[in-house]
């Protein structure tokens, strides 16, 4: 744990301190993250955490157009709806475990910490949004 700790900026040191003493590895715990609920994906692409965010949003993708495809139109926005909240609510009950998870993971290969790059994080989000319009381009044809 305190390994993790070194690991984190000392802006977010308070934040974790309280919460990485429940972290094991491989055992998630549910502890509500509000960033991780309310920006999803984005905010996996913020920590660094690219390969769980794009898993996230292909998960919310699929979603869309499995209920698109057999959910009556009728019910198709409210079901949509409860898919999006279900899978946002995971991210922000476990946001705080997976990224333990993704800490612990690259101190165990030697790695430094992933610092917070806005970068990184603004062409990550453009290339999403890119990725966004052209399924939705693809959609319409």
């Amino acid at each position: 744990m305190s390994q993790l700790l070194e690991y984190i900026p000392e802006t977010e040191k308070e934040y974790y301190r309280k919460y990485l003493p429940q972290y094991q590895p491989g055992r998630y715990f549910a502890k509500f993250n509000w960033p991780a609920f309310i920006f999803g994906h984005l905010w996996m692409f913020y920590r660094r955490m690219y390969s769980m965010g794009i898993n996230f949003a292909l998960a919310g993708y699929c979603n869309d157009k499995l209920i698109e495809k057999f959910v009556n139109k009728d019910y198709e926005g409210f079901v949509s709806l409860g898919a999006f909240l279900v899978l946002h609510l995971l991210m922000g009950f476990y946001g705080t475990a997976m990224y333990a998870e993704f800490l612990d993971k690259r101190i165990k290969k030697g790695k430094s910490y992933p610092s917070t790059n806005w970068w990184n994080t603004g062409l990550v989000v453009i290339l999403y949004t890119v990725g966004i319009v052209i399924l939705s381009y693809y959609d319409e044809i």
